[in-house]
């Protein structure tokens, strides 16, 4: 469902510029929860993270790059969560 709000005509990209909003659209566990919001310095370190392929000349992520990069996602912040538990 969220996937179609930036991608209404099904071809399987959403454009990078639309990348966060569709962020914080989707939500926990995939996407992000309201730690993230205005927190541009977490935000571009996950984005960076996630080394996603672009296409387009550079405009858009495909479905299935940004699906299996999500996933991945939940695992860096799941150890993320972790290290910060051990410090406290």
């Amino acid at each position: 469902e969220t996937w179609s709000k930036y991608d209404p005509s099904a071809k399987g990209f959403i454009q990078i510029s639309n990348f966060k909003e569709f962020m914080f659209d989707l939500g926990s566990p995939l996407g992000w929860d309201d730690s993230y919001r205005n927190n541009d310095r977490e935000q571009e370190k996950f984005i960076i993270s996630l080394e996603l392929n672009t296409y387009n000349d550079f405009m858009s992520y495909e479905y299935q790059d940004l699906l299996h990069a999500l996933c991945l996602g939940i695992k860096i912040r799941e150890e993320k969560e972790e290290t910060i538990k051990r410090k406290e």
